[in-house]
């Protein structure tokens, strides 16, 4: 099995025990695990729209966007996640948040809660489901949603250093140097047509003679 397919059953396998669990839980449980198991699939995604560098990548999204709310709008902000898929994620949020910041006996019964499961876009139950019902299948599907937006990304390459050595430094005094008779506007502009040039140069000259490993 190679590495794909090997990634596509896990997260299969992943889900199939997520609905279970899910369906021996109390409406409060049922709530709450789904909201922690959704955000954490969010966390994958969004790791794996980083570079592959896990001191930075996950240490950021660990310490810098840990809620759940956060995970949403930035998988939304880098196109990760369909507009109705982070309406529906958002619902899931606010109905996790009346069942843990309220002590009273809540259910999805609840009007409150009920009214907010049947505003529900990706659950495909019909009409007269229940509003658990709604609610687990809306969270079941955008779970399909989020990862088949994992499945689909890849982590970017990380970018080649221009390489700062003394021809750079030279190319770059020269073109400061013929540059300085120019009035600013003029200077400014040429100076970076004239750099840029040199950093393409250097780059296209490293490309030319490396051993073509990646970093």
């Amino acid at each position: 099995m190679d590495r794909t397919n090997g990634a596509d059953l896990e997260r299969a396998l992943t889900v199939f025990a997520f609905r279970d669990s899910l369906n021996i839980e109390t409406d409060r449980g049922c709530a709450l695990m789904a909201a922690a198991f959704l955000s954490e699939q969010l966390f994958i995604l969004l790791v794996s729209s980083l570079v592959r560098d896990d001191d930075v990548s996950q240490k950021l999204l660990s310490s810098r966007i840990e809620s759940f709310c956060d995970r949403i709008d930035l998988a939304f902000a880098l196109g990760l996640l369909p507009p109705l898929a982070r309406r529906d994620l958002h619902l899931i949020r606010r109905i996790r948040n009346e069942f843990a910041h309220d002590a009273s006996p809540l259910s999805f019964a609840s009007s409150q809660i009920a009214d907010r499961c049947r505003e529900l876009y990706y659950t495909v139950k019909a009409g007269e489901a229940t509003p658990r019902q709604h609610f687990t299948s809306a969270a079941m599907s955008v779970c399909g949603v989020i990862h088949g937006h994992t499945a689909l990304n890849t982590h970017p390459s990380i970018p080649h250093d221009t390489v700062v050595n003394d021809e750079f430094k030279r190319e770059v005094q020269h073109n400061v140097d013929a540059s300085a008779s120019e009035d600013d506007e003029a200077f400014v502009s040429r100076l970076m047509e004239n750099t840029r040039a040199s950093i393409d140069r250097l780059i296209s000259t490293q490309g030319s003679t490396s051993s073509g490993d990646g970093i």
